[in-house]
């Protein structure tokens, strides 16, 4: 395998700082774990990046703390001195992740982009310039950044500076939804295709909403199991008065 694939999502809302890197870079600690054992890389975390280390484990992958007890307290800093140190910190660690991969590429995936933090942004631009195989794939809603400055920002810097492919995602058609449907039943097309209809024309294809939709369905009793018949079935009434 040439590759690790990492991956955390923004939030809409969270009380917890930092809670997409927290999950990314987690991610990443895991992943190491499948190429080098755990006493060795916690030994390599203590030796190669001693004077980070507090920042890690109190900040970046909070799980670490029940493995370095004695770890000295973060020194206090102002807010901008201590968002600089954080992202000097997380580039230090991936940097130090992609040696212990032996170049492997690192592969980043971030969803919910739109609803990332000004303070989490620009600790993932800083990564842009690390000189280490890291691939980053970004899920946005463009109709929910045009307020969000820092954002757009950040898709711009890697429009200038960086290979750019944009993938823009079309709303599944019918026969893409009648597949999802058929699968969250077990149904063949055939047996699935007047339901399907109907949740491709209420959901426009939003492959989300398929889901949330169909589950919705199950939850409020409109969609049964008959286990006599082994069959699904469903009141298209109450579906289109939905």
């Amino acid at each position: 395998k040439r590759y690790v694939l990492v991956q955390a999502k923004f939030p809409q809302y969270s009380n917890t700082q930092y809670e997409c890197l927290v999950g990314l870079f987690s991610d990443l600690f895991h992943q190491l774990l499948q190429f080098i054992p755990k006493s060795t890389l916690l030994q390599q975390m203590k030796e190669k990046m001693n004077s980070s280390l507090p920042v890690i484990v109190e900040h970046v992958i909070p799980e670490l703390k029940e493995h370095f007890p004695d770890i000295p307290k973060v020194e206090q800093l102002t807010a901008l001195e201590s968002l600089t140190r954080l992202r000097q910190v997380i580039c230090s660690w991936v940097f130090f992740s992609s040696e212990l991969l032996n170049q492997k590429a690192i592969i980043m995936f971030i969803d919910d982009l739109q609803w990332g933090d000004e303070n989490s942004i620009s600790i993932i631009n800083a990564l842009f310039a690390l000189k280490c195989p890291i691939f980053f794939f970004f899920a946005v809603r463009d109709n929910e950044i045009h307020e969000k400055l820092h954002v757009k920002s950040l898709i711009s810097t890697l429009a200038s500076q960086n290979p750019l492919r944009k993938l823009i995602l079309e709303p599944l058609d019918a026969s893409s939804v009648t597949r999802i449907v058929g699968e969250m039943t077990g149904c063949s097309e055939n047996q699935i295709e007047s339901l399907a209809k109907i949740v491709a024309g209420k959901t426009r294809g939003n492959p989300f909403f398929v889901i949330q939709f169909v589950g919705r369905l199950y939850d409020e009793g409109i969609l049964n199991f008959n286990v006599d018949s082994q069959k699904w079935e469903y009141n298209i009434d109450r579906i289109n008065a939905m």
